[in-house]
Order: structure tokens, then C-alpha cells, then sequence
């Protein structure tokens, strides 16, 4: 947004997000396949960091209200709302 010469109106930036998410409907299955094609994240090893403890796995999905889902070494699966997550390389 520095490219346009000056500092956008942070407020009204605000709004208009805002606003734009306020128009999408989230129980539509479309959205959330869109929204998947989208992610560089899912089919990743990833390693997140949460309030109880690390998780290292595979990110497999997005689930319909916006959490991560991992697939750790053991088969278990679990969703993610909230934690710091680092992508890794492939070994």
C-alpha cells in the first residue's frame, strides 16, 4: 500500500474489509473449496507451536470454520485454532 504515495486511511481500509467479509457466506461449500485452493500451506510438513505443546505433521485440510488440520506421526489428527506455525522442508 506504500506504493501509492502515501499512507492509506487505516480505518477505512478497516471498513472495507469488514465489510467485504461480512458479504461472504461461510456455510457455503464453495467458499471453503476456493478457499483451500488458495492455501500453500495444506499437503505441507509443518511444525506448530500452540499454548500446550508442539505439534509436528502434516497440514491436510480447512475445516469449515477456518481451522488447520494436522496429521501428526502417530495417525492423529488434530484441529488447530490458534498457534504459531512454521512450514518445514522436506527432508
Amino acid at each position: 500500500l506504500s506504493n501509492i504515495g502515501m499512507a492509506p486511511d487505516r480505518v477505512l481500509l478497516a471498513e472495507k474489509i469488514l465489510t467485504f467479509l461480512a458479504k461472504l457466506d461461510f456455510r457455503d461449500p464453495n467458499l471453503w473449496t476456493k478457499y483451500r485452493s488458495f492455501s500453500a500451506t495444506l499437503g505441507d510438513l509443518v511444525r506448530i507451536t500452540t499454548e500446550t505443546g508442539v505439534i509436528l505433521g502434516e497440514a491436510i485440510d480447512i475445516t469449515g470454520s477456518g481451522s488447520l488440520l494436522v496429521l501428526d506421526h502417530n495417525g492423529k489428527t488434530h484441529e488447530i485454532t490458534v498457534g504459531d506455525l512454521v512450514s518445514l522442508r522436506p527432508v
